[in-house]
């Protein structure tokens, strides 16, 4: 059983490390996604 908590642990680390990266660097993410969108697609 402490094995699964300890997963479980883990895994709601990184998802929170994932949101607090994603928000503190929206601007730029933003501009990358906005620059890969592009490449893929020339007509935007």
């Amino acid at each position: 059983m402490a094995a699964v908590t300890s997963a479980l642990i883990a895994i709601a680390g990184v998802v929170l490390g994932w949101i607090a990266i994603e928000i503190a660097c929206k601007p730029c993410l933003n501009k990358g996604r906005e620059a890969i969108d592009r490449s893929l697609n020339p007509d935007l």
